[in-house]
């Protein structure tokens, strides 16, 4: 696995060396350009590989203010474009204007694709789509849901989740989820991302499997389950939304205070906000002893 996420990762690092390239070339390499240039292939890098959000974020703010990253004809259309922001009538029109002027550009064929792109086009190219890296990301931010890919083919779907645009397992993780309720498929999509993304696959897991739960809006056997997921892996931001699904799950049938009143102690200890008080409630009602040591040195030893 760890062999074709390297193999992977060398495919997309030869695509962003090339478009750099490319796009200095056409520059003349002088020093301003190089830089913009740079920190354009460093946000696709960040933002849609290493699933590093504050540092492409960082880059991003740095082509919405800053006056010299701004003065670039193309590169900030081309950000907002893939983070799906609207582009204005006159400043589209502007933008069409100056490709005119400048066919030979590396990323014309993609802005051209961008503005032209149909959203509720369901026969869009996907042979092409899952061989360019730019145009996948930009599919997967203007297709709002994602509701396409329940129609995938398997090789399709295949293909595409081994590109190595980390950004494709968390969808597919998210439709595991919402649609499929399989938990075995969602630990498949979030492992292959945490893979391609270079992360600590512990913290990556715990960190995805709780943002996974934050989708399901009410109560959700489901959504208690990656709960668990995401504690499991030490997500200890988890742990009181864990707390409340048990409470909320006992019923005449099963009572699952006891488990409740196992983690919320361990969020005391930890000193989660408002685990003290919560806790408090927990010691007035009869029948509820505190876990031994044992039990509680067994979580933090995991």
């Amino acid at each position: 696995m760890n062999k074709e996420s390297g193999y992977r990762k060398t495919i997309i690092s030869e695509y962003l060396n090339n478009l750099l390239h490319a796009l200095n070339a056409y520059e003349g390499y002088s020093d301003g350009f190089r830089k913009l240039n740079g920190d354009f292939i460093n946000y696709l890098q960040a933002r849609w590989v290493d699933l590093n959000i504050e540092g492409g974020d960082a880059i991003r703010v740095k082509f919405q203010r800053d006056r010299d990253y701004l003065s670039h004809p193309f590169l900030g259309i081309v950000i907002r474009l893939l983070e799906g922001a609207r582009i204005h009538v006159p400043q589209r029109e502007e933008t069409l204007a100056l490709l005119k002027k400048h066919t030979n550009y590396p990323l014309h064929n993609f802005i051209t694709f961008a503005f032209n792109f149909n959203r509720n086009d369901k026969d869009a190219p996907f042979e092409i789509l899952s061989d360019d890296f730019i145009k996948i990301i930009f599919y997967l931010t203007n297709k709002k849901g994602y509701p396409h890919l329940e129609n995938f083919d398997s090789f399709l779907e295949y293909k595409l989740r081994i590109s190595g645009v980390s950004i494709i397992n968390l969808v597919y993780a998210r439709r595991s989820a919402l649609v499929e309720k399989n938990i075995d498929k969602v630990t498949e999509h979030l492992s292959l991302a945490a893979i391609q993304s270079g992360q600590d696959h512990r913290k990556f897991l715990g960190q995805k499997y709780y943002e996974l739960t934050t989708l399901f809006k009410k109560h959700n056997d489901f959504a208690g389950k990656l709960l668990q997921k995401a504690v499991d892996f030490k997500n200890y931001e988890a742990l009181l939304p864990l707390v409340k699904y048990y409470e909320e799950a006992s019923d005449d049938k099963d009572d699952y205070t006891a488990i409740a009143f196992y983690y919320l102690v361990i969020a005391h200890h930890l000193e989660i906000p408002g685990a003290g008080e919560k806790l408090k409630t927990y010691y007035e009602k009869e029948g509820v002893r505190p876990p031994c040591n044992k039990m509680l040195s067994k979580f933090f030893e995991d």
